[in-house]
């Protein structure tokens, strides 16, 4: 995604590694010279990239998968392989045109590593031979390396046995990474394959020293409801509460393709070196620690002030109901309705909510995973195929003058001969506004439904992530996804990599400011939430509680958006092998012809690229005048001078937009704000610093805080941290208080955006040619603004005709 160019002194557009060092030292040849010896070492340094060398047959990647045989043998023996081809599992939609058989097998789930692949295996080519005892000796000649990481190597080594194969579906290996088009077709079929599998095996790790001990005490101990209360009453119980916390902090818990991959199995086992535990019971205990996780952690906290003096701050800051271990524990249960088999019959949430806020302490080895991960998960991503020909939405542009409903005798027929059961390719274009949609060529009952969220590796990360907010907007009428912070960053190179992106002169994709990054979140990426806070809650609704809103700014208004994109035919062109051969999509098959074939894959080409901007209407409030930051939860005595407290004078009253923005004149979870809050207030503020500075971290710790106070000073933290206080001019005659985020600028304008819960504020920039655009730069509070009091008596009419429209980049 790119736009046009910025007189910005604060933009910088994005250079190779070394392009750096030679704009800022380059003097002449001599230089350059050196900067290339430089570049010679670094390469030589570098660890080489080892490259497998199996070749893949090719598979229907919509219909078939390949499984992995290894072979029996002992822990120190070289680890040997086969891959074959299998069916893929039948849904009750699907009839599928392949021949192969469909094979059971286990699946595994992992977390990659971040390491290089280079331990070597050997794969050997299917020659049709199956058994658990079948061997290399007895037919296999024609083998290929192919290298993996250490984690994938120790896990195969512990489910490898002695005297009989195992055949495992394992990602990395049984799907060709290098295939795009296969790649994410599979992507497409992957609830389907951990569906069927026998069963799912998470693998924790190697293990350490202290596995047994934690697994014990997890099946031993706090299962046992009568032993978890005796534990949480000795005091001495730290080391064991440690354990368990040392677990949850594994990487497993932060990978963001295990939510699928755990929530629908029908079995699942978690092995942590050589223990190995059910994942029911497994589950269980973990959501038993969480919920006297408060208790534990005082517990922790106490031991450690007792034996260092000091608490270690990365068990005090820790907000273990923010993991993803918690998140998963609940997974099922969350996601779906099941019946008593593990069939699901309904799903429960929004793709919205499960990537903007539901598994934000998931990540993803390629951050486009962060949205075709979940998918399948998600209530509004699919539908059933009675669904798919009944849908309105399946229509031509006006001006082809062609609609289902005209043909709707000649389709029906033609959709339910069974094996044209899907694809129906040729009914497909891309509208104006993307309501045209793909069935998948072989889906389970659900297929995907629209075109801005298929699973797509040649789109880059800012078009997927563009093409999610668009489709989300779409269905919510809402711009509320503007201020959750969910947007992965493009992944970090590693230096190998860059050199490469540097040879082949590549320049990596610039996020716009209203594609709203995670690293902005409370806790920043999903690991930040091991080290503790980082910012402020959100203050737009949590979209889990069925799309509750906290406020709204807008009264209600409907939002009016435009994303601009480039100018691309819009009809939609499946990339089609040499096997299938269809010469218009545009053509109505004839219902007596032959059934083409349909078994041959296809691909999704990129349809729509955004060009950076987006335009939404609102209107402005005013600008900010100060600002002053809260650091490390400490709030400047200037900005409670702002909010209208007095450092010196009769104390006993607090102004109500003092203490009402401190909580975000709102309760936990968006409640109604207690009114018991004020006298809270005004009992910490007697406690400011000699400088007129109030440490909310500081009374929060200290054990002698009353309980109430305590309450107050959390809801405070959530809302105040890292943010800054800010008041407006007065160009209106009224001073607008508010909070904003960290990056706030004195002439930040604070807007109402149409269809946004929480007032914005915006930065004015200008192009090279003067054409005025503005920076996306947060949510804010605004005493006083929250409800729609700004909207006038007479309501602004959509489209808005009479309001200002502002172009965001």
């Amino acid at each position: 995604m790119s736009t046009a160019s910025e007189t910005s002194d604060d933009d910088r557009s994005l250079i190779g590694p070394f392009e750096q060092r030679r704009s800022t030292f380059r003097t002449g040849a001599q230089a350059q010279e050196a900067t290339k010896g430089i570049e010679a070492i670094i390469r030589k340094k570098l660890p080489l990239k080892k490259k497998s060398n199996y070749k893949y047959e090719p598979i229907k990647a919509h219909e078939e998968m390949r499984i992995l045989t290894v072979f029996a043998g002992k822990s120190e023996d070289e680890l040997e392989c086969m891959l074959y081809k299998s069916k893929l599992p039948s849904t009750p939609n699907q009839i599928s045109s392949s021949t192969l058989p469909l094979s059971p097998y286990y699946a595994l789930s992992y977390w990659w590593g971040d390491d290089y692949p280079k331990n070597k295996i050997k794969i050997y080519d299917d020659t049709g031979a199956r058994g658990p005892t079948h061997g290399v000796a007895d037919s296999f000649n024609s083998w290929g390396t192919f290298y993996i990481r250490d984690n994938l190597k120790a896990a195969l080594q512990q489910y490898r046995q002695g005297n009989k194969n195992r055949d495992i579906w394992i990602d990395v290996i049984c799907i060709n990474q290098d295939d795009k088009d296969e790649r994410a077709a599979q992507v497409s079929r992957m609830q389907d394959i951990y569906i069927e599998a026998q069963n799912v095996w998470i693998w924790l790790g190697a293990g350490e020293p202290t596995t047994k001990e934690t697994f014990d005490f997890l099946k031993e101990e706090i299962l046992d409801l009568r032993r978890l209360d005796g534990l949480i009453k000795d005091k001495s119980t730290s080391e064991k509460w440690r354990l368990v916390i040392n677990l949850i902090r594994i990487k497993w818990f932060s990978r963001r393709w295990v939510v699928q991959e755990l929530a629908l199995a029908k079995r699942a086992t978690v092995r942590w070196g050589t223990e190995e535990m059910d994942w029911a019971n497994f589950a269980e205990a973990i959501a038993l620690f969480m919920t006297r996780y408060d208790e534990i952690r005082r517990i922790i906290i106490r031991s450690e002030k007792k034996q260092q003096g000091v608490p270690n701050d990365s068990v005090a800051a820790l907000e273990a109901r923010r993991l993803g271990v918690n998140t998963l524990v609940n997974a099922t249960s969350n996601l779906f309705r099941k019946d008593e088999n593990g069939v699901i019959r309904q799903r429960l949430l929004t793709l919205e909510v499960l990537v903007s806020s539901w598994l934000l302490a998931f990540e993803a080895s390629d951050p486009r995973d962060t949205v075709y991960a979940v998918l399948s998960l998600a209530k509004d991503t699919s539908s059933t195929t009675s669904e798919l020909v009944a849908r309105t939405s399946w229509t031509m542009p006006k001006d082809n003058g062609f609609c289902l409903t005209k043909f709707g005798e000649v389709v029906l027929d033609w959709v339910l001969k069974p094996v044209l059961f899907k694809p129906i390719l040729w009914l497909l274009t891309v509208s104006e506004n993307h309501n045209a949609t793909l069935p998948d060529t072989v889906s389970s009952n659900i297929v995907p439904t629209d075109t801005r969220i298929l699973p797509d590796y040649n789109r880059s990360l800012a078009d997927v992530c563009a093409g999610f907010m668009e489709y989300c907007i779409e269905r919510s009428k809402s711009l509320d996804i503007l201020c959750r912070h969910w947007a992965p960053p493009e992944r970090e190179l590693t230096p190998l990599e860059k050199i490469e992106r540097e040879d082949n002169q590549l320049n990596e994709t610039t996020m716009p400011t209203w594609i709203p990054s995670i690293k902005e979140h409370a806790f920043g990426e999903p690991l930040g939430v091991l080290l503790g806070r980082h910012n402020g809650d959100s203050l737009v609704g949590s979209l889990e509680r069925q799309n509750q809103q906290n406020y709204d700014a807008s009264a209600g208004l409907s939002a009016h958006v435009k994303f601009g994109k480039y100018n691309i035919p819009g009809v939609l062109k499946a990339k089609i092998t040499k096997e299938i051969n269809i010469t218009s999509l545009n053509t109505i098959p004839d219902p007596g012809a032959p059934s083409p074939d349909y078994s041959a894959r296809y691909s999704i080409p990129q349809q729509v690229q955004y060009d950076g901007t987006l335009h939404v209407k609102g209107f402005r409030l005013d600008r900010i005048k100060s600002s002053y930051q809260v650091l490390n939860g400490v709030i400047d005595g200037k900005a409670l001078a702002l909010g209208g407290w007095p450092r010196q004078c009769n104390k006993k009253q607090v102004p109500d937009q003092l203490w009402k923005t401190l909580v975000a004149d709102r309760g936990p979870n968006g409640t109604i704000t207690p009114t018991w809050y004020r006298r809270a207030c005004l009992e910490c503020l007697a406690k400011v610093d000699v400088n007129g500075n109030l440490s909310t971290k500081e009374l929060l710790t200290n054990e002698h805080t009353p309980r109430q106070m305590v309450s107050f000073l959390e809801r405070t933290t959530r809302v105040i941290w890292n943010r800054k206080f800010f008041s407006s001019f007065d160009d209106r005659r009224y001073t607008f208080f508010g909070l904003g985020p960290s990056k706030t600028k004195n002439g930040d304008v604070i807007c109402i955006l149409f269809g946004c819960s929480v007032p914005v504020l915006l930065r004015e920039k200008r192009l090279q040619n003067g054409n005025l655009y503005f920076k996306f730069v947060g949510e804010c509070y605004v005493h006083g603004m929250m409800d729609g009091e700004a909207i006038p008596a007479q309501r602004p009419v959509y489209p808005y005709d009479k309001q200002e429209t502002f172009e965001l980049r």
